[in-house]
């Protein structure tokens, strides 16, 4: 059995830096921040992708993420994954992700997808507690929430800015 949290994250403004970073600013949906007792244990995760196959679906029904509550960060892949994981210490969590990549390929960056979810660190709650949490308890996750920012089908532009520099095209004709 997997124990599902019912919060779900849902971005309302998203903004491409001008450097290679994303600012993320979202809701906590059912969610209530004033249990005392999951205070500092609730973590908001958004994770960014430009890989146009990344089954982030997959790999979180697979559980690898419970196993490593920051998985993102072993991403071996050939394109950019990036992830943040903060305290939910209130229902509107702003993730500002930095991304290692050079300032030419970020400009160049033509496709872009977040995905969200809270997840319980059961682990810290066990230490901090001194308590056993059964196993089909271990770091529980909310509802998954996944959009395409930049490409083919990609969210209202409402929501996303795009500060990044414009792509400047040399001119190819000679005179």
């Amino acid at each position: 059995m997997t124990c599902k949290l019912s919060p779900i994250i849902t971005p309302y403004r998203i903004t491409l830096g001008d450097t290679p970073g994303i600012t993320v600013e979202a809701d906590i949906s059912s969610y209530d921040n004033r249990d005392v007792f999951l205070e500092g244990f609730v973590k908001a995760i958004c994770i960014l992708s430009t890989d146009r196959v990344f089954d982030i679906k997959s790999l979180l029904e697979d559980d690898w993420h419970r196993e490593d509550p920051t998985w993102w960060q072993s991403y071996t892949g050939g394109d950019i994954v990036a992830g943040q994981a903060i305290t939910a210490l209130d229902t509107n969590p702003v993730f500002n992700i930095e991304l290692t990549v050079n300032s030419e390929d970020w400009e160049n960056v033509d496709y872009l997808s977040f995905f969200t979810y809270v997840q319980i660190d059961t682990q810290a709650m066990e230490d901090h507690y001194s308590i056993g949490i059964p196993l089909e308890f271990e770091n529980m996750v909310g509802e998954y929430f996944t959009a395409i920012v930049l490409g083919e089908n990609s969210i209202d532009t409402e929501v996303v800015t795009d500060s990044r520099k414009a792509i400047v095209e040399e001119d190819s004709c000679q005179q």
